[in-house]
């Protein structure tokens, strides 16, 4: 019985497999963050967001949960899983125009990109993925300004 579920996973995980890899990445990072173990963060951004929650979970616990779930509805073939895939980069799509308003976060970037790549190879909706794009396009802006300033104000800090 055992031996069938395991052949069952790698069936599964075997046409599938760049998916399983985005999300337990996007898992390992939400839990690292969760943790404190991987701060990547090299904007203010991630300073202002890891406070924010919604329903009293943080965003990194969110995060966690929602690839964590992912990945179970796909080993377990659901037939929610696209849609979930959808939510999850809607979702994902909102907390990014928010972000273009205000403060970049670069591990919110790096999960947002982790959504479109997987969007991207699951559901290939024309309309998400255009906004989800338009939307990571000014943030990456935004985080390359904020860089460079910070790298000016470097510069001028050792003149």
């Amino acid at each position: 019985m055992i031996k069938y579920q395991v052949a069952g996973f790698y069936e599964v995980l075997k046409g599938r497999s760049i998916s399983a890899i985005l999300l337990l990445t996007g898992l390992a990072l939400c839990l690292a963050s969760i943790f404190g173990l991987g701060k990547i963060c090299i904007s203010e951004g991630c300073q202002v967001y890891q406070d924010y929650s919604l329903l009293g979970l943080s965003f990194y616990t969110w995060g966690a949960l929602a690839f964590g779930s992912g990945l179970v509805l796909m080993v377990n073939q659901s037939k929610y899983y696209r849609g979930f895939i959808f939510v999850c980069l809607w979702a994902e799509i909102m907390l990014l125009a928010y972000q273009v308003i205000y403060l970049p976060c670069s591990e919110c970037l790096l999960v947002g990109l982790l959504w479109g790549c997987l969007a991207f190879m699951e559901i290939r909706e024309r309309v998400s993925l255009t906004v989800w794009s338009a939307l990571v396009r000014p943030v990456r802006l935004a985080k390359k300004r904020l860089a460079s300033c910070c790298l000016v104000v470097r510069l001028i800090g050792t003149v």
